[in-house]
């Protein structure tokens, strides 16, 4: 057993998702972002951004600890788009066939895809090779850059492009939720988790502990929890189930870089897909 303090400040971090959450969605700030966002932003940026780093910083959680590792790209971007050709597929095949994700028997369909493509992404990615050579801060202030740009743009946009809503919806999704999440839930917590309680566990190449499991367990609960509904707690299976895969692929590849770009682009299929299948 490790430092206790690190089990605290992984509690800290989730607390801190979801109060910020809490007293953005109970402020109203909701409607204002889509004024002025198309998409909730800010909630996005205090929730993950400003807790995950600050989490980091108070825990000192080495940028490496955390995954915030760009070295030797062509590994993690190998590992995402082969990641991508197993979660892509079957998570739209399941979508499409699930229809409402968030709700009994539909969110069952996608829990049961979600924990297939599990195996399948070890059998896929079984030769792929790790990111070994350690990235510095750098990488911290490069994603900083990367989410500014985007809050930016969305403020410039959304009022001046009511069209094009959709389209910033999407580019929240892939930077702002498919990075910000990985940052809290696989950079932050499984990081601080692993350095607590080691990685014990060979899983299809990747080195694991209790860490991956509890923060698949932590991002499945937050779902429902931030949406306020005991009721979605199907959804939240699924998401759980969703965590296990994201953190496996940050064991496997080393950094959240990998996971990041799988999570937002799946989130973005979802997001094309269900009002698709509503409409239909």
């Amino acid at each position: 057993m490790g430092d206790r303090r690190d089990l605290v400040w992984a509690a800290l971090a989730f607390g801190g998702v979801c109060a910020v959450n809490a007293v953005t969605g109970a402020s109203g700030l909701a409607s204002w972002e889509r004024r002025v966002f198309a998409a909730p932003a800010l909630s996005a940026l205090l929730a993950f951004f400003l807790v995950g780093l600050c989490v980091l910083a108070a825990a000192r959680l080495t940028p490496t600890q955390a995954g915030l590792n760009a070295s030797q790209p062509a590994r993690w971007l190998e590992i995402g788009c082969m990641a991508l050709g197993v979660l892509g597929p079957i998570g739209g095949m399941a979508f499409g066939v699930a229809g409402d994700p968030r709700h009994a028997p539909g969110a069952w369909i996608i829990l049961v895809a979600q924990l297939l493509c599990l195996p399948l992404l070890g059998v896929f990615l079984r030769k792929t090779r790790r990111v070994e050579q350690a990235s510095g801060t750098h990488v911290v202030a490069g994603l900083l850059a990367a989410v500014a740009v985007t809050v930016v743009a969305m403020a410039a946009l959304a009022p001046a492009l009511p069209a094009a809503a959709r389209a910033l919806h999407l580019l929240h999704l892939l930077v702002l939720v498919g990075i910000g999440e990985e940052l809290v839930f696989r950079g932050v917590v499984q990081g601080l988790l692993d350095r607590s309680w080691g990685m014990p566990w060979r899983v299809w190449g990747a080195d694991v502990g209790w860490g991956w499991l509890v923060q698949a367990l932590l991002f499945g609960l937050v779902h429902p929890l931030v949406a306020g509904d005991p009721g979605l707690w199907p959804w939240g299976l699924w998401t759980a189930a969703s965590g296990l895969c994201f953190g496996w692929l940050r064991a496997r590849s080393g950094t959240i870089l990998a996971p990041a770009m799988v999570h937002g682009v799946t989130d973005a299929i979802g997001l094309v897909l269900v009002p698709l299948l509503v409409m239909s």
